[in-house]
């Protein structure tokens, strides 16, 4: 059994990892001095932190639903926040087109980029290591879903390390209310309709399976 707290990251979170990752190689490889991303939670907090770690300029657009305290640590972090719409959405779709019009600036997604899920499957290396270590074999991985970024670089580590050919599966937990990643798993799309052309959701009674 081995445990990975990425809460003692400097923001606080997992997404540490990935920030990281990406804004180094943002700024190695196209030379990016500004990054604009949308996030009441933990990606804002992290991309505040990291990129004001590699001195970046950091735009922060988040929703009038964010909490005062996050806003103000953002700001203690020194991104310019700007606070816009009504969610998460319509703070997003501001972010990138403030990155569209600026030829320094790189849009940051809170979860869905590839750099990121690199960036966060650094946990499996490290639980390889450890677990190598104490001569133990990976059995399972336990692993909260919320936008898809971790769960998406715990898949590309277990592939990189060839775990899921030996048998380790990913165990996804989520908030109740907020598990539109497992209620995925028990729909599928059926074919047209005989002359009607349109498609249909059925609830299928297949179990939920996550490790593949």
């Amino acid at each position: 059994e081995a445990i990975e707290l990425d809460v003692d990251g400097s923001s606080g979170s997992f997404k540490d990892r990935g920030m990281a990752h990406l804004c180094l190689t943002l700024r190695s490889t196209r030379g990016t001095t500004r990054l604009v991303s949308s996030s009441g939670g933990n990606a804002g907090l992290a991309v505040a932190t990291v990129g004001g770690e590699l001195g970046m300029e950091v735009q922060v657009v988040v929703p009038a639903t964010t909490k005062g305290l996050v806003v103000d640590k953002l700001r203690a972090l020194g991104a310019d926040v700007t606070v816009h719409g009504a969610n998460w959405n319509e703070a997003d779709k501001l972010a990138r087109e403030r990155a569209e019009k600026d030829d320094d600036a790189e849009y940051v997604s809170p979860y869905d980029h590839p750099l990121l899920w690199t960036g966060h499957s650094t946990v499996v290396d490290e639980l390889v290591s450890d677990m190598k270590e104490r001569n133990e074999t990976m059995g399972a991985v336990i692993a909260s879903v919320g936008g898809g970024g971790l769960i998406c670089g715990i898949f590309e580590g277990l592939e990189r390390h060839d775990l899921q050919s030996s048998g380790t599966i990913v165990i996804a937990s989520e908030t109740r209310g907020a598990a539109s990643f497992g209620k995925s798993f028990l729909y599928e799309e059926e074919g047209e309709g005989g002359g009607g052309g349109t498609t249909t959701k059925t609830t299928t009674k297949k179990p939920i399976r996550l490790d593949s």
